[in-house]
């Protein structure tokens, strides 16, 4: 599931939380719902889940208090949508890893 995720994933997040202040991707497959978190640093897949407590990844972020603009501060875990082919470290990231799969 979770390399099946990351190919068909067709909505890409940034998240940085405040208990540690690093880059997470999220990947994100609108049709199936399934989500994976990657450590952008370490190229690490933390988690792979489906979303079930809210309908959109919007309302996820909702629940879990997220500030819906990435904050550089790290005072609060926040969120940004990123493009695949936006021309930044996201973009190139996101590329690579759905090239791989």
């Amino acid at each position: 599931m979770i390399k099946e995720t990351l190919k068909r994933a067709d909505r890409f997040y940034v998240i940085r939380q405040l208990q540690d202040c690093v880059d997470k991707l999220v990947f994100f497959n609108s049709l199936s719902n399934w989500l994976v978190i990657v450590l952008m640093e370490e190229k690490r897949i933390l988690t792979c889940f489906k979303l079930w407590k809210a309908k959109t990844i919007e309302g996820y972020f909702r629940i879990l208090d997220f500030d819906p603009y990435l904050r550089d501060d790290c005072v609060k875990d926040s969120y940004t949508e990123v493009k695949r082919d936006e021309n930044s470290k996201y973009g190139q990231f996101i590329k690579a890893v759905q090239n791989r799969c």
